[in-house]
């Protein structure tokens, strides 16, 4: 499935209360696709549970173990995700599924208690910060909305 194909599943997915759709559209679709653009797959496999809960990861920074963030991997192999199940004391009731890269992308947007994704391919890993995501999708918004002239809050 393309990237066209993956965003119109989540436009069609979306609340249809009028707005929902054409935000998705507009503002939050294109940039999930610029992001998505920017990786090396169209999906990666996720670890989650077998009630469908995803495997969050909460990584301490190396000089200062205090500051802490939380993270989902997502692997552009199945043998990537079975590797880092491997290496650490994971659960054996974790299964790794694949999902469509802007699906996975979406999530991270309305995941208020995930910091990152931290996309492993195997050249190498890339960090997405859900903030990052947020704030594209705000300028994204206000770039579409009309502008007011100035004098025009005086009437």
């Amino acid at each position: 499935m393309d990237l066209d194909q993956q965003l119109q599943i989540l436009i069609d997915q979306a609340p249809q209360d009028g707005t929902m759709p054409q935000v998705m559209a507009q503002a939050i679709a294109p940039v999930l696709k610029a992001f998505a653009q920017k990786l090396q797959s169209l999906e990666y496999y996720v670890c989650q549970s077998l009630g469908g809960d995803w495997l969050i990861t909460t990584l301490a920074h190396q000089s200062d173990p205090q500051r802490t963030k939380t993270v989902i991997y997502g692997f552009s192999t199945l043998a990537l995700a079975q590797q880092h199940q491997g290496s650490s004391n994971a659960d054996p009731s974790l299964i790794a599924v694949p999902l469509p890269v802007t699906h996975l992308l979406f999530q991270l947007f309305s995941m208020a208690a995930v910091d990152s994704l931290i996309i492993t391919e195997a050249q190498g890993s890339v960090e997405i910060r859900r903030q990052d995501l947020q704030q594209a999708v705000q300028q994204q918004l206000l770039g579409d909305r009309p502008r007011q002239t100035p004098g025009s809050q005086w009437a």
